[in-house]
């Protein structure tokens, strides 16, 4: 916090305190709301035509941009634009589980409105005026900011515009990049230096361009689900393990798993003969087959599986350090606790250490 204020104080570049929102993705609508009213309300902007919402990951040609609005007279006023999709995305989603979940109760209509894309748009001060001074009243549709800016300039009958040249990394496949590009957007910090490098130096914008290493890491995030939601939509799991050993002294876990109080299913297991890997491929073909199939779809059957390995690895640490027994009239006691030790150190080598890994 100390380096964010200093920078503040010495460049004035930062926003913290001053706006009246969380910094939080579901808060995104209201924040650019609270924005644009601390933007009206604090700054002199008599010179002032447009302003821009941009996220940080972002490359944007300064100079380009004010030259393509420049050449657009007739939009300084009733201007809202930017990377618009035509025909993606036009659907609400439905789905609880996805981080742009709409219901109909706070969204009825069976499409989304036209609206420019979020990591860059801008809008003439008029329209910035006009949220501003009705940033209190206007609804927002929580983490998605820009619909909801869209919907807020349909009151006035204000619609988006296409700017050419803003597109994003991912807006397109096969990914690519285009030297004419004013904003490109989704890109890692490190290709966002390589652009800047690029220009300094007179290269054309895209030299160097790779698809994969230009790209920000996407953690394929879901929507961020309350905590009762997220317990009620849990595959209900049961697990039970068992060590033991065969006829010839050889460690087998053997694992009961029920499944949402319905499906009872039972898997052997001889470590030092099968790989952990193959052993948890095994259980997820089976759940991905079993009846009734709505059970689980993929993402509970990921997660059982995932529990599954978490359970095992606990399981294994607990047993290393406990005394495993099973009868064994050969073997005197103690060497049959150094064989048990001896093949379960194995065993835990193999075993992924965090225990999620993909199956």
């Amino acid at each position: 916090m100390a380096a964010l204020e200093r920078e503040k104080q010495v460049y004035g570049d930062l926003l913290t305190d001053e706006l009246d929102c969380d910094d939080s993705y579901l808060e995104l609508a209201d924040k650019v709301k609270e924005f644009l009213h601390h933007v009206v309300t604090s700054f002199e902007l008599h010179a002032a035509r447009y302003v821009m919402i941009a996220d940080d990951d972002i490359y944007l040609r300064v100079e380009d941009l004010m030259g393509t609005l420049q050449r657009q007279r007739d939009n300084t006023t009733r201007f809202y634009g930017g990377q618009v999709w035509s025909e993606q995305f036009v659907y609400p989603e439905r789905d609880p589980r996805h981080r742009h979940y709409l219901p109909l109760e706070q969204y009825p209509m069976p499409k989304l409105p036209p609206f420019a894309h979020g990591p860059h748009y801008l809008m003439s001060i008029d329209c910035a005026r006009f949220i501003a001074k009705n940033h209190k009243r206007l609804q927002s549709l929580r983490g998605m900011d820009d619909i909801s800016v869209a919907l807020w300039l349909l009151t006035l009958q204000v619609h988006p515009q296409q700017i050419p040249h803003f597109a994003n990394l991912r807006g397109s496949y096969p990914h690519k990049c285009d030297d004419a590009f004013i904003s490109f957007a989704d890109l890692s910090a490190s290709a966002i230096r390589i652009v800047h490098s690029n220009r300094q130096r007179g290269l054309p914008l895209c030299t160097g361009f790779d698809a994969f290493t230009w790209g920000k890491p996407v953690k394929h995030p879901q929507r961020v689900v309350p905590r009762d939601e997220r317990e009620a939509a849990k595959p209900s799991v049961q697990l039970q393990t068992h060590l033991g050993s065969n006829s010839n002294g050889q460690l087998e876990v053997y694992t009961e798993m029920l499944v949402a109080n319905q499906l009872r299913v039972a898997f052997s297991y001889f470590p030092l003969t099968e790989r952990f890997q193959v052993y948890c491929a095994r259980i997820a073909s089976f759940l991905q087959h079993m009846e009734p199939p709505q059970l689980l779809n993929e993402n509970g059957i990921a997660a059982v599986v995932a529990q599954f390995r978490r359970h095992m690895v606990t399981m294994a640490k607990q047993a290393l350090h406990s005394a495993w027994r099973t009868p064994d009239k050969v073997a005197t006691a103690s060497e049959r606790q150094q064989q048990q030790k001896a093949q379960l150190k194995q065993w835990m080598q193999s075993l992924p250490t965090a225990g999620v890994s993909s199956y």
